[in-house]
């Protein structure tokens, strides 16, 4: 790692922070997989009978600390980013574990309340790759869309491989005559345009050659959902552990689920 955190390399796993615009690019240095270009950490948070703000990582006060990591995944190193409170936002720390001989790279956000007022947390996205704020899913082959393989709602949603070419899957008006709205996630929404996807918990971004699986290692506190955009040459993706407006008062952290 460099002085400022900006370069991590560690076992396969390269990971470059740019400080001008708070995002992060994760890729393999061993393998010719997709990589993650532009990648941003934050949350939307609202206060007392406010409007819905958002905070994240970035700016030129972050500070990246190193420590060794041993636990049930292996040795490894943690890396962690910290972002100070500003005005109404939340403390923000995104961890960042790359394990010495692991496949893949864990990710968490932690949000502590340094203010004097109630925060109410809504969405903590561990990942946000999309083309609106300058990232991208890259993959070496970009003659047509990659293709996504959703994971549905308790097994009554729509699970299975959707190609970039089609859309998301409703199946609430086939399944209504059987089941109950409360098998549904009501807020995971369906795609609008040929795409774009949303799954519950995990999914499989592929282009048929490589793939990225995203998702969530843990499930204890927190659901989580993805969702992507699939376009030739670059793709969207975001991984988001939903807090649902949970109560985080003056002092206290909150921790995100562990996503992958």
């Amino acid at each position: 790692m460099d002085g400022r955190g900006q370069i991590i390399e560690h076992g396969p796993w390269k990971i470059a922070y740019d400080p001008a615009g708070g995002s992060f690019t994760f890729c393999n240095l061993q393998l010719p997989l997709p990589v993650i270009a532009g990648s941003l950490a934050g949350l939307t948070f609202s206060t007392a009978g406010g409007g819905v703000q958002s905070a994240g990582i970035g700016g030129g006060a972050v500070d990246c600390q190193e420590a060794v990591l041993d636990d049930v995944h292996g040795h490894g190193r943690q890396f962690c980013y910290t972002c100070p409170a500003a005005g109404n936002a939340p403390q923000l720390a995104y961890l960042i574990n790359v394990y010495d001989d692991r496949p893949f790279i864990l990710l968490r956000m932690l949000v502590t309340n340094r203010g004097q007022g109630d925060l109410y947390l809504h969405d903590l996205d561990l990942v946000r790759a999309d083309r609106r704020n300058g990232g991208s899913v890259k993959f070496l082959e970009r003659g047509r869309p990659p293709d996504f393989f959703k994971v549905g709602w308790h097994d009554w949603v729509y699970s299975g491989l959707r190609h970039g070419s089609e859309r998301d899957v409703n199946s609430l008006p086939i399944m209504r005559p059987f089941v109950d709205k409360a098998q549904y996630n009501p807020a995971l929404p369906i795609g609008r345009g040929r795409g774009e996807f949303w799954g519950d918990g995990w999914g499989l971004l592929t282009d048929q050659r490589s793939a990225i699986l995203a998702g969530f290692a843990s499930t204890a506190d927190q659901f989580g959902v993805l969702h992507v955009k699939c376009r030739s040459g670059a793709s969207d993706l975001t991984l988001t552990a939903q807090a649902d407006g949970v109560l985080l008062e003056p002092g206290e952290e909150f921790k995100s689920e562990w996503g992958y």
